[in-house]
């Protein structure tokens, strides 16, 4: 089956799915469970996903909370559902949620990876991209410019959607 035409709960189970894989392919499974990984606004058009905090509603204590997430933007989503491939898509999806994941790690682990907020990518995040497995490329500039990861091509072949 492709993404598109998965309905929004089984696309959030597969962000789920991807993100239990990586965490365990790449991160031995160290990695907090996020409570949200959703499709969600994530500013500016240019951006497909993110980690950081958002308001969440907890349905347990039925009042809204703060808690750490990835989302991926719906332009993202929709460029996701125009690639020709199922293989294709899980590629992109799996590597943007690696690269997230990168940051949840960051996070989880008191490293700072970032200079300002403009600059979500400094040395140290990119140290832990090479040290889990997510190969990255920066310009002469220093912004980041390409990545790659072997673990997002492994799953891409071993996986399907559903």
């Amino acid at each position: 089956m492709r993404f598109e035409l998965l309905t929004y709960d089984q696309k959030r189970r597969f962000l789920q799915r991807l993100h239990n894989r990586l965490n365990n392919m790449c991160f031995n499974g160290e990695l907090n469970q996020l409570k949200r990984i959703d499709i969600d606004y994530v500013g500016g058009s240019d951006v497909g996903a993110a980690y950081g905090l958002r308001w969440v509603y907890n349905f347990e204590t039925l009042e809204d909370e703060m808690q750490m997430c990835i989302l991926f933007s719906p332009e993202f989503i929709d460029f996701i559902a125009e690639l020709k491939k199922q293989s294709y898509q899980i590629y992109g999806l799996a590597l943007y949620m690696h690269h997230e994941m990168i940051h949840q790690y960051c996070d989880e682990n008191g490293i700072e990876d970032r200079e300002s907020p403009d600059n979500d990518h400094n040395q140290a995040w990119a140290k832990a991209a090479e040290e889990h497995g997510l190969s990255v490329q920066y310009d002469e500039d220093g912004k980041l410019e390409g990545q790659s990861s072997s673990a997002a091509e492994l799953l891409s072949r071993t996986i399907r959607i559903r």
